[in-house]
């Protein structure tokens, strides 16, 4: 997952951003590590670099599941859509790799 990086940059083209774990959750209770996906500070807890307000930097980056959970489902889907997007670069990236 850290070399593809965050799922949501990815989809926005820009691959190998860092990221941290997001656990999907069923029920208020996390599903296991194998249902994770890889979010940036920004898109999984809203962090920004210092100095930069939410709706400018959101305009450019999308916005942050933390903080606005609705309009990043709506564009980069839910959290199972995002998983299966990810195994299926996670797929293709050990196919290349491998060779």
């Amino acid at each position: 997952m850290s070399e593809i990086g965050c799922i949501a940059c990815a989809l926005d083209g820009t691959l190998g951003v860092p990221g941290q774990v997001h656990h999907l959750l069923s029920g208020g209770r996390r599903i296991s590590h194998r249902h994770s996906v890889l979010l940036c500070p920004y898109h999984h807890t809203g962090d920004m670099p210092e100095g930069r307000k939410y709706d400018e930097f959101s305009e450019v980056h999308g916005p942050s599941l933390a903080r606005n959970p609705r309009a990043f489902r709506l564009r980069y889907g839910d959290e199972e859509e995002l998983l299966a997007i990810q195994d299926a670069l996670l797929d293709h990236y050990q196919e290349v790799t491998q060779k």
